[in-house]
């Protein structure tokens, strides 16, 4: 870092304020815990209140009061109340003093939480006070350097300390400055915030790196060093974690306090304890923008307990219960200086899961099997884990679906369903809260959006208990927990898996437990953002589908084989030798060679009705056709046998086969390259059998 020539006037200060006593918990169905209760230890909280018509959220003005609580005196009290503006109050790492500013003339002040009156202390922004951990020396990080830009309306970051206003330091010059919110880790080597907003970031000091991880508000660094950092989300109801890395990201809604389902939340704020923090709500929406007009009497400051996995607020208290407006609260907890987020919670440490013994034919185990489709031309049996027999698992196909050369599914207009499979993999996976998924997947199309469905244990669009899809290029996947909806598409939990290449083969694994999911491409882990977490008590027997929705307008293009469907989680090492193994089972597939041709329809055999084919439900009819002039050879001549389906689902297909005299393109494949087809029922009513033979894949 840099030394600058500029000053900040540090100096000492007293404090003045009066006392009140702390209003009575509020009253609900289920008492709320005071905040010493929540905390389970000395805190103590300050805020800004509006003296005005309480409704200065944004402390615009000029009548504001400073406000402080003390769990140990159970006491709320006023610091300070000039009838001037006061912003973002900000409590010292031991809490024994509180720094705030006043951007109306760019004032920075310092005051004891004993009271008294305040000290200006500097010039320009007041963003967060860091305790150096060797010497116990107070930093503080100021922004200064007014800009132009409203939401961002400073150009630099700089720090010194306290007892040292001498020693600045810029620490940020690259962008301007949002003050909602900075913070600091615990080793100073990490600055969370928005520079500008609505870029939510984190600044490495050592390398002066910036990682760049979403966008939105009201930012919020981890007070230790895991270096998460929360970003608010636009409709202010959820804060969205994010690793460093931006490896991992998850959703934690906050307006779950009394009164806050359907309303907003603002000025969310972590405390120096890792497991604690602060907010201000809930809010008003008027035409989906936060407003506090005529509500400033419901707008209360929250102190919040995560779990200790970071995954939901698990507890409440109410720390002001008044009529008139609380806003841009900081919290403090004695002993928040060691506190910290578990490795386990930010991907430091991972709980390893041990492989079974595996044999040498794919899948290589049946346990945690729930479901087993290796392709149609063998016996597919899974045991049911209710009865502890062996099932079958057929797949039955509708309208366009057929088998593939290799018999796996050809998905082109229509898709697959495994009758029975659907109850009996939601219940497995309901037992367990795990699940893994994997398939063989030839995709054809460079893009589709939906997204199309491969895999998907569905009702209908919006009502799935998982979906592996296609959306544009990408393979994505969707998972019903109670955090990501009744499809696994809300609060942006879709997970993209990897890039899909049209005629590339994959073997693609999706494995989930709590709080991990994991990915891997033949047999490659790949960095996944999302954190899903929660279990699948919501599960409900729905269709196994392959290909599309039951709506028949979510369908992909391409090929599947080797499903597996597994109530268990699979780690990396189980995951890499299935790869092996089923690239055993696969084998060297040759893939048949396709023609495009402009051909004139010559003769083709009439379409009986469907019934007249019975039992039979699909049937492909021959026809012969002509290629059309300038078209070369095929087979060694220019006329040609072509297979075109007709029946499937016991319906005739409208347009088939085209009108006598047509010139017509067509895309084919040669019979000898279908075995596949060889069960089909054929309809054949013209003489052509000298005729090189040909399957149309086109349709």
């Amino acid at each position: 870092m840099r030394f600058i020539p500029h000053l900040l006037l540090f100096g000492l200060l007293a404090c003045t304020g009066g006392c009140r006593a702390n209003p009575e918990p509020p009253s609900t169905a289920e008492r709320l815990p005071s905040l010493r209760e929540l905390v389970g230890a000395p805190a103590r909280a300050v805020w800004v209140q509006d003296r005005g018509d309480g409704d200065d959220m944004h402390q615009k003005g000029r009548n504001h009061a400073l406000m402080a609580f003390d769990t140990e005196s159970g006491k709320t009290r006023e610091l300070y109340a000039p009838g001037d503006q006061i912003n973002r109050p900000l409590i010292a790492p031991d809490g024994s003093y509180v720094v705030f500013s006043r951007r109306r003339d760019d004032a920075i002040f310092r005051i004891p939480w004993s009271g008294g009156a305040p000290t200006r202390i500097g010039t320009g922004f007041a963003l967060a006070i860091w305790r150096e951990p060797d010497s116990g020396r107070d930093w503080l990080y100021a922004a200064v350097d007014r800009s132009r830009n409203e939401n961002a309306p400073y150009k630099r970051i700089v720090r010194a300390p306290i007892d040292a206003p001498d020693r600045m330091e810029e620490i940020w010059r690259r962008g301007d400055v949002s003050l909602d919110s900075v913070q600091v880790s615990r080793d100073g080597t990490r600055v969370g915030g928005m520079f500008p907003w609505p870029r939510g970031m984190i600044l490495d000091t050592t390398t002066d790196r910036v990682s760049m991880l979403g966008r939105g508000c009201w930012t919020s660094l981890a007070p230790d060093n895991s270096y998460l950092l929360w970003i608010f989300d636009g409709a202010h109801r959820n804060l969205f974690f994010h690793t460093e890395d931006g490896s991992r990201r998850w959703r934690v809604p906050i307006n779950t306090i009394p009164g806050g389902d359907g309303r907003k939340m603002y000025h969310p704020r972590w405390s120096n304890h890792a497991r604690y923090m602060v907010s201000s709500g809930p809010y008003n929406t008027e035409g989906g923008r936060l407003s506090v007009r005529g509500a400033a009497g419901q707008v209360e400051i929250w102190a919040g307990r995560f779990d200790d996995r970071l995954s939901r607020v698990e507890a409440w208290a109410r720390v002001t219960d008044n009529a008139v407006g609380d806003f841009t609260p900081d919290l403090w907890i004695a002993g928040g200086e060691t506190s910290e987020v578990p490795a386990a919670v930010w991907g430091g440490e991972r709980k390893p899961v041990a492989a079974p013994e595996l044999s040498e034919i794919w899948p290589g185990t049946e346990e945690g099997l729930v479901f087993l489709w290796s392709h149609a031309n063998t016996r597919n049996e899974a045991i049911d884990p209710s009865t502890g027999e062996r099932v079958e698992c057929d797949v039955e196909a509708r309208r366009g679906g057929r088998w593939s050369p290799s018999f796996g599914l050809d998905i082109r207009n229509g898709s697959f369903i495994a009758p029975g499979a659907g109850p009996r993999i939601a219940a497995a996976c309901r037992a367990s809260n795990e699940l893994t998924i994997e398939a063989t997947l030839l995709p054809r199309a460079a893009s589709l959006s939906g997204p199309a469905r491969i895999i998907a244990l569905s009702r209908r669009i919006g009502l799935a208990n998982f979906m592996l899809g296609q959306e544009g290029d990408r393979l994505v996947f969707r998972l019903r927990t109670p955090d990501t909806g009744t499809d696994g598409s809300a609060n942006d939990s879709q997970v993209e898996l990897t890039r899909l290449e049209p005629g590339r083969r994959i073997h693609a694994l999706v494995s989930y437990r709590d709080g991990e999911l994991a990915c891997y491409v033949d047999g490659v882990p790949q960095r996944l953002r999302q954190v899903i977490r929660g279990g699948f008590d919501g599960w409900e027997a729905f269709d196994l589908q392959f290909g599309d929705e039951a709506s028949l307008d979510r369908t992909w293009d391409g090929e599947i084989d080797g499903i597996a469907i597994l109530n268990r989680f699979v780690g990396p090492e189980e995951a890499a030798r299935r790869f092996h193994l089923n690239a055993a089972r696969v084998g060297a597939r040759a893939t048949p060679e396709t023609f495009n041709v402009r051909a004139t329809l010559i003769e083709a055999t009439p379409v009986p009705d469907p019934s007249e084919i019975a039992p039979y439900t699909r049937a492909l009819a021959l026809c012969e056709y002509e290629l059309a002039p300038g078209e070369p050879p095929l087979g060694g001549g220019r006329r040609i046998q072509v297979y075109h389906w007709v029946i499937q689902d016991g319906r005739a297909i409208p347009d088939a086969v085209p009108s006598p005299g047509r010139v017509v393109a067509l895309t084919l494949q040669r019979g000898e390259d279908h075995p596949q087809l060889e069960a089909e029922r054929r309809l054949v009513g013209i003489e052509s059998f000298d005729l090189p033979e040909f399957i149309d894949v086109g349709r």
